[in-house]
């Protein structure tokens, strides 16, 4: 068993909530650093832990006899960046006009060629667009709607559509279905028949739903281990 202690470099922000899980990949055995950055795992001589949040570049280290004499070990972990494309930009000039280029784009030039340009072809586009929202206001009524015409020829006001939230039994649905069966029965020894309540259990207890939108399966499978002996202690007391 070894302590450790995290530091994400470059950051001022505390390390609380930033969901760090430390992950011994020869025994598979997890652990949560805390909110003050510090964490307890069990690990041998030459086993390699890596260290890894959706935040930060995880980062792994071999278990050394220094390491282990110590009993200690600190991490240094940097925040992942976003690289975008190298773009080249030029100076503006204080004469606005003169920022404003003159030279038709190799778009714009294949679609004069093909007369998609014209005053007569964007008439004929309106058109044909307002008619087929027409149409369709028509189908979707069964017959003639008069609003519903109006509202597709003159444009309505559209709302936006809040995300749809999943609800807890969806959450287990999809957790369920993602880890193999395999896994629960002889990773987290939960009996086949009740992969169903045990994940439900956990969906209750924690935010995988914020954690499914991360994608953050480690943590996921670190609070799954963590509640696997709890359930299978529930389901013995009451048999």
């Amino acid at each position: 068993m070894i302590s450790g202690s995290v530091i994400i470099d470059g950051s001022e922000e505390s390390i609380a909530g930033k969901n760090i899980i430390v992950i011994n990949h020869q025994t598979n055995k997890r652990a949560l650093v805390d909110d003050e950055g510090l964490f307890s795992i069990e690990v041998d001589l030459n086993d390699i832990i890596e260290v890894k949040s959706s935040l930060t570049v995880s980062r792994k280290i071999k278990i050394s006899e220094n390491i282990l004499s110590k009993k200690y070990v600190e991490i240094h972990l940097d925040i992942e960046t976003i690289e975008l494309a190298e773009a080249n930009i030029r100076p503006l000039d204080p004469n606005l006009k003169n920022n404003m280029s003159t030279e038709e784009t190799s778009d714009y030039k294949l679609k004069k060629e093909l007369g998609f340009d014209t005053q007569e072809f964007k008439k004929a586009m309106v058109a044909e667009h307002k008619n087929a929202a027409a149409r369709r206001a028509i189908t979707q009524t069964g017959g003639v709607n008069l609003l519903g015409i109006g509202m597709a020829i003159f444009g309505g006001k559209d709302k936006p559509k809040p995300p749809k939230e999943l609800t807890n039994f969806e959450v287990t649905q999809k957790l369920k279905d993602y880890y193999p069966e395999s896994y629960f029965v002889n990773s987290l020894t939960i009996p086949e028949n009740k992969i169903q309540d045990f994940v439900a259990f956990c969906v209750n207890k924690y935010n995988f739903r914020a954690l499914l939108k991360k994608q953050d399966y480690d943590m996921i499978v670190y609070y799954m281990e963590l509640e696997a002996p709890v359930f299978l202690r529930l389901i013995n007391s009451q048999s």
